[in-house]
């Protein structure tokens, strides 16, 4: 777990460094979103059932996928997953949900029922290394690189990061696509939700 933890470190380190120095490439591709959402998800199922979350998705039917780097949007779940897990107390609720807004771009959130972040600390947490000094965050052991990793991947796709949230009642980091990058089914149907429950403590 340490080695692990070390090496996701490195990567994001790294990642960054690219980033700001203008060399990160995104390899383009049609997406499955409904693969990559189901891959993270599983990915994060063990921390969630240690801790006793109930982890959930939920996937418009007419949202096929994104033209998009496979790597990158794996990235951006994985890291909005894992802040999820690490800052929910025991026995949450975390859910993640893709669909369509009313102007054509695509919409991915994640949502917790966790320490939540207060308005004037959300600058502080997309910084690179920002962390909010409190005495609960503080039990939370992070390199403060999540955030600010999910919105530079976000902007490279010409898409946008945004954040609502209230200390002691959740989060939702919500990640949107343009809508050129959207890939629909053939025939379009209201939003309906697809639910599946992936893992319960």
């Amino acid at each position: 777990k340490s080695g692990d933890h070390l090496l996701s470190i490195i990567n994001d380190i790294l990642d960054l460094a690219k980033i700001e120095a203008g060399k990160y490439e995104l390899e383009e591709t049609e997406v499955d979103l409904a693969e990559v959402i189901d891959l993270s998800c599983r990915l994060v199922e063990d921390r969630a059932e240690q801790s006793g979350h109930t982890l959930s998705v939920k996937v418009s039917e007419d949202l096929l996928g994104l033209h998009a780097d496979e790597r990158a949007l794996k990235q951006i779940l994985l890291n909005l997953l894992s802040n999820a897990v690490k800052f929910t107390p025991d026995g949450g609720e975390i859910t993640v949900t893709a669909g369509i807004a009313g102007d054509g771009c695509a919409e991915l959130s994640v949502t917790d029922t966790g320490i939540g972040i207060a308005e004037e600390n959300i600058e502080t947490v997309l910084s690179n290394f920002g962390q909010v000094d409190t005495g609960l965050s503080r039990e939370y052991e992070g390199t403060g690189l999540g955030l600010p990793l999910v919105k530079w991947l976000a902007k490279l796709h010409g898409g946008t990061l945004r954040i609502e949230s209230k200390v002691d009642a959740g989060t939702t980091v919500t990640v949107t696509f343009p809508a050129e990058r959207v890939r629909r089914r053939t025939s379009v149907v209201a939003f309906t939700p697809v639910e599946r429950a992936v893992a319960s403590g």
